[in-house]
């Protein structure tokens, strides 16, 4: 049944669309509720390696795979009792993997501005009985306040630098600010995952880089190059190598070197 109302809402959704356009299509749907409505109906409960259990859409099995079957972030090399941050956690999957890794000696921050994916972010915290995950419902920029955070239809694409013409309020802070609230003398691993807003978050992180010893992030070329990004972890005493490279997104891994900037 579910299958049926998949195959009739892609051939609707065109449809509709071209008849009173997509922007409008959009805004409609979320003034409705229907992207909510949709993700609750299509959540499922699936269990992975390491003993992850995870509640998930069929569009966030592509971050499943990165974390729990490719293995990319096993490149920063979490250990026991390592302070790990999740800057864009979306659902929680390398969050849980973090939390796993560090066990009851370490501690995950975990950071997702939008509603829908911090409730099963939540949910996938709980269900893994990680106590040793705080989770921040807020965006992380170069500033603090409010931001315009732009919603899509796929759950892992939401970003405050645009991509879609629906957007909603949401606060968003600096870094900084958090780790020095935190009183955190260390951070092992930032871990940044956040749609293009990867130069906005370091540029609001100069405090916290001089503290981490791991940066593994996905650098969105729509709009950041990889060369800019590296350029800045660099300048802040990283040595930096591509984990995986497409013509939309690459994947960064940057060792401290020890030589603060």
């Amino acid at each position: 049944m579910m299958e049926l109302l998949k195959r009739f809402w892609h051939w609707l959704r065109p449809l509709l669309a071209l008849i009173i356009g997509e922007e409008r299509l959009d805004k409609f749907l979320l003034r409705l509720g229907f992207y909510k409505v949709k993700s609750r109906l299509l959540l499922k409960r699936g269990e992975f390696p390491d003993g992850i259990v995870l509640w998930y859409r069929a569009p966030d099995l592509h971050a499943i795979n990165e974390v729990c079957i490719e293995r990319v972030y096993d490149r920063a090399h979490i250990r026991p009792g390592d302070v790990v941050l999740d800057v864009g956690a979306h659902i929680g999957i390398f969050t849980v993997y973090a939390s796993k890794k560090v066990g009851e000696s370490g501690k995950v921050f975990s950071f997702e501005p939008e509603p829908e994916n911090l409730r099963i972010l939540k949910k996938n915290v709980a269900i893994n009985g990680c106590s040793n995950v705080q989770v921040f419902p807020f965006a992380l920029s170069n500033e603090e306040g409010n931001i315009k955070l732009f919603v899509q239809e796929l759950p892992g694409r939401h970003s405050i630098m645009g991509g879609s013409p629906v957007d909603i309020q949401v606060p968003v802070r600096k870094l900084d600010d958090v780790v020095y609230e935190l009183a955190l003398s260390r951070v092992n691993v930032l871990k940044i995952d956040a749609e293009g807003a990867e130069s906005k978050i370091l540029s609001g992180a100069k405090k916290t880089l001089a503290i981490s010893n791991n940066v593994i992030l996905e650098v969105h070329m729509k709009y950041v190059t990889l060369d800019s990004i590296t350029r800045i972890l660099s300048e802040s005493g990283f040595q930096c190598e591509i984990l995986y490279d497409d013509p939309y997104a690459a994947i960064l891994y940057c060792r401290s070197t020890g030589l603060k900037g």
